[in-house]
C-alpha cells in the first residue's frame, strides 16, 4: 500500500468488501452525471479527497452514498448547485425508509411514488436555477 492510501479510509462497496479510495471514480462521476466542466470537476474531486483525508485517522471506512454526500457538499461549497442537484441521490433517508417499510400499509408503489416526487421536486429546482431564479 503507498504511504497516501494509507491516509485515506478504505470504501466498502455493494459486496461489503474493502476497496482503496480512488479520486478518479469521483472525478469520472462528476463528468458522467453533471454538465460542469473538467476544471471544475478536477477542483471537487480535489477537494473531497483532501476532506476524506483529513478524517481518514478517526473514520477507517466509508461508503459510496457517504462519498456522494460529501461531493454534493463539495460542489455546494463551489457554487455549483445546479451541478449538486444532477448528481444528488433521489430515494429517501434510512430512518423515512425504516419507518415506511415497517409501516402496515407499506408497498413497493409508495416507495416508488416518495422517489418520484423527490425526483419531479428536484426537476423544478434545477429548471428554475437554470433560468436564474
Amino acid at each position: 500500500m503507498l504511504e497516501t492510501e494509507k491516509l485515506l479510509p478504505l470504501v466498502i462497496d455493494k459486496k461489503k468488501e474493502d476497496n482503496l479510495f480512488n479520486p478518479r471514480k469521483i472525478f469520472d462521476a462528476l463528468m458522467r452525471e453533471t454538465s460542469i466542466s473538467k476544471g471544475n470537476a478536477e477542483q471537487v474531486t480535489i477537494d473531497t479527497t483532501r476532506f476524506f483525508v483529513g478524517i481518514g485517522k478517526s473514520v477507517r471506512r466509508i461508503t459510496a452514498p457517504m462519498i456522494r454526500e460529501v461531493v454534493n457538499a463539495m460542489l455546494v461549497k463551489n457554487g455549483l448547485e445546479i451541478a449538486r442537484l444532477e448528481h444528488t441521490r433521489v430515494g429517501i433517508s434510512y430512518y423515512d425508509f425504516k419507518e415506511l417499510i415497517h409501516s402496515e400499509d407499506y408497498s413497493h408503489d409508495k416507495l416508488l411514488d416518495v422517489m418520484i416526487k423527490e425526483y419531479r421536486s428536484v426537476e423544478v429546482l434545477k429548471k428554475k436555477l437554470e433560468n436564474g431564479g
